[in-house]
């Protein structure tokens, strides 16, 4: 067999030794090959040319998003290939955006840590398998690293991660309410003015969240909107700064914003419950709502091809 330019050519002692280093070869071949491939389909996925996706579904450029930084190490090729096949196939959700800013094989190093760092926003280090780390520098709070040996946990984990970053759902209750019964000026109310208040419902307290909700439209068709949302300038009860005001009594208010009440108004005091969100639930709904899209893009498409 002639030998191609550029092969190198090794004298080796005997059959035995030119086996081994034919089975070597072979395996470093198959194992560069494999990378190789495997490469091309990652940059596939970043452009969104598997799964039918769009362009913009696994980089996205949302600038009202939340970014989840992360960086994935393991212990071997295979083990690395796995983990970042299922972090491509997870589905966008809403008001976050996963940033996988690399993936290798071998432990945390600074230049890892250096990278994370300099972003100076939410982000992780996805440990898979047994590595011996070599990081020198310490990883700031807002970074978190995450060592598991079944690369499902690794997963679903960055699940955790993704949703708990998604934008709060808050359940509202009223616990307090009052009725302005008039208005006055007062000059810490700069260009709005003070309510008279009387206390029918609960306790109002100073540091809480009020809302003013007005009366609009005649009287037979009346509706009742909110007119303002905020913090409590001041809360007085005969010219004395108060920090609560409890049901029967009355007292003054002044709000934010030069903020001008009318008589008649509502003033409620809300309290905001966080809802934790379903990690399966919102996976769920993300995935349902990328196959809608995907099928009224193609849809789209076969009209326009029509």
């Amino acid at each position: 067999v002639l030998p191609k330019p550029g092969v190198v050519l090794f004298q080796l002692q005997n059959d035995t030794f030119g086996d081994r280093y034919h089975h070597l070869m072979k395996e470093v071949y198959q194992t560069e090959g494999s990378r190789e491939s495997f490469l091309q389909t990652l940059n596939a996925e970043r452009m969104g040319r598997i799964y039918d996706r769009k362009p913009d579904n696994n980089e996205r450029a949302v600038h009202d998003a939340t970014p989840f930084n992360l960086s994935v190490k393991a212990s071997s090729f295979g083990q690395l290939q796995a983990v970042m096949r299922l972090l491509y196939e997870l589905p966008p959700l809403e008001g976050v955006q996963l940033v996988i800013r690399g993936g290798e094989v071998g432990g945390i190093t600074d230049y890892d840590v250096l990278g994370l760092m300099g972003k100076q926003q939410p982000g992780g280090v996805l440990v898979f398998g047994d590595i011996q780390n070599a990081n020198r520098l310490d990883l700031p709070e807002f970074i978190e690293v995450y060592a598991c040996k079944v690369v499902y946990h690794g997963v679903d984990w960055v699940k955790e991660k993704l949703v708990s970053l998604m934008p709060k759902i808050y359940n509202e209750r009223v616990v307090a309410e009052a009725r302005v019964k008039q208005t006055f000026r007062a000059s810490q109310a700069g260009k709005g003015n003070a309510a008279g208040l009387e206390v029918t419902n609960g306790t109002l307290v100073a540091t809480e969240h009020f809302r003013v909700m007005r009366s609009t439209g005649k009287k037979g068709d009346a509706e009742t909107v909110k007119v303002y949302e905020g913090a409590a300038k001041e809360l007085r009860r005969f010219k004395e700064t108060v920090k609560s005001v409890e049901e029967g009594l009355e007292c003054g208010l002044i709000m934010n914003d030069d903020f001008v009440f009318r008589t008649g108004d509502i003033v409620q005091q809300v309290v905001r419950d966080v809802i934790e969100r379903d990690v399966d639930e919102e996976i769920r709904k993300a995935l349902e709502q990328e196959r809608i899209d995907r099928a009224r893009r193609e849809a789209d498409e076969a009209v326009a091809n029509a």
